[in-house]
């Protein structure tokens, strides 16, 4: 029913202005039960729009938003990153229409976090960023998943204008059943706008917002930030195919699953009761080579562990993958983004690692790898493109320019 104009006045002007507009009003389609056959969906729906990949593709950029909070999807300029990301989310029924999808291209003029989370004017009102509203749409419909996407992120310093933003993420933590945070923004942002205090002041990220970047690997000037790296799984999309396919005969439904399918539901691997074996052999290889990373001051700590581990137990439960190929491409993508230097003990960490990798004893085998072999074959041959390229340039480096 109407409310009374008594009733209004109670309400800041903002909150009636803007929450009858945070919720979106959609039908929910019933949790797959197989989730390798909605991976297989999604697949279809991306090569249905144009996006040449396979299933592996989806599957592992899946595993990689239950198990960390943050994804970076790189690759050569169009290659298709943020194409990738966007039609994945519009196959979940995400998308700009209905508001559960946005695109926030980084800014080489931000110079702080305002771009993103905002700002007081010279009047003393607080202007929301790009981000917040967005946010704050995500808080009000948990059931429903929500894909924030910052394209292009080393047009600026990363911790120039996403510091605030990793501390809270690095804030993660369990309560109950859910992941919580901190409050995105502190009660001294709004300064004396009392209106946007109240509505905005208890802002945190919610565990139905996926978060992912984008970076042009030829475009990286410097290292991305550790305490990003620490956060965030490195997918490096490959080299397509560009040879014209088949039109399809028929798009592939698009299929409204909610946040359930995406958020992880494990919080600490001492509870973890299935695959246990698995998990306790992962944890004693990353041991291992987490005292060869150590000798370029680019080990792991347990977060890192934690999701390499909670990576591996999603495809262990949903039988996605080898448990060998799942790894492979855990350690490709949260250990060796790490790695940078431009020594020669930088250089042997890398032949040592291969080594595991690989499969093999010798120390030249790294500069002849074919890219096939050993047990991890996609890290060896990632190993071997950074001492090639440390062959050329004398630095150590994950991506494409160094």
């Amino acid at each position: 029913e109407a409310q009374t104009e008594a009733q209004k006045q109670m309400i800041p002007e903002k909150e009636i202005r803007d929450r009858s507009n945070l919720y979106v009003e959609e039908k929910l389609e019933d949790q797959p039960k197989d989730i390798a056959g909605a991976l297989r969906q999604i697949t279809a729906y991306l090569t249905a729009n144009g996006y040449s990949c396979d299933v592996n593709a989806v599957t592992n950029y899946y595993l990689c938003l239950k198990a960390s909070p943050m994804v970076l999807v790189t690759g050569v300029a169009g290659i298709g990153k943020s194409t990738f990301v966007r039609l994945f989310a519009e196959a979940l029924g995400a998308n700009a229409q209905n508001g559960r999808f946005k695109s926030i291209p980084v800014r080489p003029s931000w110079h702080n976090a305002e771009g993103l989370l905002g700002h007081c004017d010279p009047s003393g009102h607080f202007i929301p960023g790009a981000m917040l509203d967005f946010v704050a749409s995500a808080v009000e419909n948990p059931d429903k998943p929500y894909f924030l996407c910052l394209d292009e992120m080393t047009l600026q310093k990363v911790e120039i204008y996403f510091s605030e933003i990793l501390s809270v993420m690095g804030g993660r933590r369990s309560k109950g059943q859910k992941i919580i945070t901190d409050p995105i923004l502190g009660a001294e942002a709004f300064g004396m706008d009392e209106e946007s205090r109240v509505y905005y002041g208890d802002l945190t990220i919610p565990e139905n917002l996926f978060m992912i970047g984008t970076i042009s690997s030829e475009a990286v000037e410097e290292e991305i930030s550790a305490k990003l790296l620490d956060q965030s799984s490195v997918i490096e999309l490959g080299q397509p195919d560009l040879k014209l396919m088949p039109a399809p005969n028929a798009t592939p439904k698009v299929m409204a699953w909610g946040s359930e399918f995406l958020k992880r539901d494990i919080f600490h691997l001492s509870t973890v009761t299935n695959h246990r074996k698995m998990i306790v052999e992962v944890i004693t290889l990353l041991d291992a080579m987490n005292g060869i990373l150590s000798k370029a001051d680019a080990q792991i700590g347990f977060r890192v562990r934690d999701e390499i581990c909670y990576y591996l137990y999603y495809n262990a439960e949903y039988g996605l993958m080898t448990q060998e190929a799942a790894l492979d491409y855990a350690i490709t993508q949260k250990l060796l983004p790490r790695i940078s230097g431009n020594s020669s003990e930088t250089e042997n960490v890398l032949i040592d690692l291969f080594k595991i990798c690989a499969g093999t004893q010798a120390d030249t085998a790294i500069k002849t790898y074919s890219g096939e072999g050993g047990l991890f074959p996609h890290c060896a041959n990632k190993l071997s493109q950074m001492d090639h390229a440390f062959n050329q340039t004398g630095k150590v480096s994950y991506w494409k320019n160094k």
